[in-house]
């Protein structure tokens, strides 16, 4: 195993998560999403993964074919769609439906974001999955049971039981790059390696 990736059991979907650090891009790009369920699962996300999944089309479809529910908690849901992102995104709006606003009963206490932290309450007090592309939110939420997942482990797994195609899978990672995802150079070289199969 490569020492840069670092890998999280996530049986539901039933492979591991690759983790990477993200940066956040102000570019926008129109997407159509179209909900084709392939797990019955729940999970709530954060702002910066949802922020990806919004700026590249293909992405957005992967995302929410795989998941049943898709909870955003009021945080994020005002940073993503009301506040500085929002005009950004071209048809932020497609989506809107395919999302349930939900918060937690308690806010666990932690030195995390907001809205990360919210997410992560909600999941757990839920018990579904949590999705975000931050270690130190994956850390946290793995150390009280709640299962993690990023949106390159979804790609992966897309790509490993043959979903999407090697074309389609390479060009949703290049889209993620192009739009301010950022991995290592050794990170970015074993997750293509692993598309490319």
């Amino acid at each position: 195993m490569n020492a840069a990736i670092r890998f999280y059991e996530e049986p539901t979907v039933g492979k591991p998560t690759v983790l990477a650090h993200s940066k956040n891009s102000r570019e926008a790009s129109s997407f159509t999403c179209l909900r084709s369920r392939q797990y019955s699962v729940g999970l709530t996300i954060d702002s910066v993964s949802l922020i990806f999944i919004l700026k590249v089309a293909k992405l957005c479809e992967l995302f929410f074919g795989y998941f049943d529910k898709v909870y955003v908690v009021d945080a994020v849901y005002e940073e993503v769609f009301e506040a500085k992102f929002s005009e950004e995104i071209a048809n932020i709006g497609d989506i809107k439906h395919l999302i349930i606003r939900k918060n937690p009963k308690k806010i666990l206490n932690t030195n995390l974001g907001k809205g990360e932290l919210a997410a992560i309450s909600l999941a757990h007090e839920e018990r579904i999955h949590f999705s975000s592309e931050d270690r130190k939110s994956h850390f946290f939420a793995a150390s009280i049971g709640v299962k993690t997942i990023s949106l390159l482990s979804i790609l992966i797994n897309a790509r490993s039981k043959r979903k999407i195609s090697k074309g389609g899978a390479t060009e949703i990672l290049f889209r993620l790059v192009e739009h301010g995802y950022y991995m290592s150079p050794v990170l970015f070289s074993a997750v293509l390696r692993k598309l490319e199969n």
